[in-house]
């Protein structure tokens, strides 16, 4: 079943949630991020804003961003926004899931 079949259908929406970016401990600590401050994930191809939840699982040298929400999912921008066009040399794949990228909490205004 594809995202347009479930999309729009209030209990799965609520069942799903909102978009967030997990965030190592020490690294939203850095920042001066805590679980549920509105962040910006950006790079020089482009950014999103959403949710930051913190926690102890992840590397912290690694974001993890959702797979799957629509555009106006999120606060601003787009996690696909943040891929590049450049594809793998090996294997001549696009690199969809990995890119390099900086988070700051975002404080409104011009993304």
């Amino acid at each position: 079943m594809g995202p347009f079949a479930v999309k729009g259908i209030p209990w799965l929406d609520e069942l799903r949630g909102e978009p967030t970016v997990l965030i190592h401990e020490e690294t939203a600590a850095a920042r001066g991020i805590q679980s549920g401050d509105t962040v910006r994930v950006f790079n020089d191809h482009g950014y999103v804003v959403l949710k930051a939840v913190v926690n102890q699982g992840i590397r912290p040298d690694t974001l993890m961003l959702p797979r799957g929400p629509e555009g106006d999912d999120f606060i601003d921008g787009h996690t696909q926004s943040l891929s590049t066009i450049a594809h793998d040399e090996m294997t001549g794949n696009n690199n969809f899931n990995d890119f390099v990228c900086e988070i700051e909490k975002y404080e409104g205004g011009a993304a």
